[in-house]
């Protein structure tokens, strides 16, 4: 977590961000990684933690964010000569599904908007009949 005291120090990362970051790294990567010297991390051993915290019922976008926090410190630890190569760069992360919104329809939205009437308070949806 060196790494990440360091970027915070350089204003690189803000501090909400070092907070998510060390929440992420405390409960997906370190316990599954966290005991492996860094010349040792492999490519197979990154990719079994994929699947662990997948068949946990992670969710492939949560998966992902902690696997992008890692890569970040593995190329940081290349870059000040740590290790020769970032082990990551060989692995597949999960695949993150397409966002596709549901959109109600319009007889939808006009029943919605009746209910808000009928049973919101006035503060929240004002009659227009009694503001006049």
């Amino acid at each position: 977590m060196a790494w990440l005291r360091e970027r915070e120090t350089l204003g690189t990362l803000r501090t909400h961000t070092v907070g998510c970051h060390e929440t992420a790294i405390r409960l997906h990567l370190s316990p599954y990684i966290g005991h492996i010297p860094l010349a040792r991390l492999s490519p197979s051993a990154i990719q079994n933690l994929y699947v662990m915290l997948l068949e946990q019922g992670l969710s492939p976008a949560t998966v992902r964010r902690a696997t992008n926090i890692l890569h970040v410190a593995l190329e940081a630890a290349v870059r000040q000569g740590l290790i020769l190569r970032n082990p990551q760069a060989n692995t597949t992360p999960p695949r993150v599904p397409r966002y596709e919104p549901a959109v109600p329809a319009p007889d939808q939205v006009a029943r919605y908007l009746i209910d808000a009437h009928e049973t919101a308070t006035p503060a929240l949806y004002p009659n227009p009949a009694s503001s006049r």
